[in-house]
């Protein structure tokens, strides 16, 4: 039996006020970054940058995620842990592996009065991080890329 979807004409969390947002940043890499990633509500990222300025800092290096993108992540869409933010609310673990481990004790500050975690808790959730990119790294036998610009990595085909 053929039914009809209730959900056929329904706009997905963000889509209101996306066309506004992405028009307005053509020339801000940044908002065009947001806008895509969060649609309208990068409104509220935004916010969270203004009222702190050091959290539109980027999040890793090389890539355009801003330290504002992991405080939202832990208020607004229960982020738990480091690896919950470099891993699954970003993709800096994938991106930027090495970079993405340096981030981690940044991030670790970042989320950790927000969560609720002890200066213990994330450092040692920003270790577990390392070691897991570490590894990682290892196991697949591959450089330490720490020290260059996600620009200029060796693909895997090259």
């Amino acid at each position: 039996v053929a039914r009809r979807s209730r959900t056929k004409k329904l706009r997905l969390r963000g889509a209101e006020g996306y066309e506004e947002l992405a028009a307005s940043g053509a020339d801000d890499p940044a908002l065009v970054h947001l806008a895509n990633r969060y649609g309208g509500e990068a409104s509220t990222v935004l916010a969270l940058a203004e009222a702190d300025p050091s959290l539109h800092r980027p999040l890793v290096e090389g890539l355009p995620y801003l330290r504002a993108e992991a405080v939202y992540a832990a208020r607004y869409e229960m982020a738990r842990s480091v690896d919950d933010v470099l891993s699954r609310r970003t993709r800096a673990r994938i991106l930027a592996r090495d970079a993405s481990g340096a981030a981690a004790e940044d991030v670790a500050a970042l989320i950790a009065p927000i969560i609720g975690l002890s200066d213990a808790e994330a450092a040692a959730q920003a270790a577990q991080f390392r070691r897991a990119v570490a590894d990682e790294r290892l196991g697949a036998e591959l450089p330490d890329l720490g020290a260059i610009s996600t620009v200029e990595q060796p693909t895997a085909w090259s």
